[in-house]
């Protein structure tokens, strides 16, 4: 009950570069998911992305750290359904959009967190 109260009437700080997908999400979440979202997007500033390849309205995109090359997540995006996969999962298991994800929708010119990465209350 605190927690939606805080929610309700308090307001997010916007702090990093993403405005837009902040104040989204500062909208979408309860204040504690809100925290965890927003380390998520401030990450987005050390990923670099590479379009991969393209298979019918699918675009795979490879996204890593800038400091470990080593390690590429891909992130499936389809431009039809907006529908966004990333391999890292965290999505199943947190259920919170990973910053892969927020990658791709930084470069896909995302003003908003689609429905579909929004769960119910």
């Amino acid at each position: 009950m605190v927690a939606q109260f805080k929610t309700i009437y308090g307001e997010a700080v916007l702090t990093t570069g993403l405005t837009n997908l902040e104040h989204s999400a500062a909208e979408a979440y309860m204040k504690e998911i809100y925290g965890l979202v927003k380390k998520e997007i401030q990450v987005v500033v050390a990923l670099e992305l590479i379009k991969d390849r393209s298979i019918s309205t699918t675009l795979i995109y490879k996204v890593y750290h800038n400091e470990n090359r080593d390690r590429l997540y891909t992130v499936m995006y389809d431009r039809n359904d907006k529908n966004i996969k990333c391999e890292c999962k965290r999505w199943n298991s947190e259920e919170i959009p990973c910053r892969h994800m927020f990658c791709v929708m930084k470069q896909e010119g995302y003003k908003e967190i689609p429905e579909k990465l929004i769960l119910k209350r």
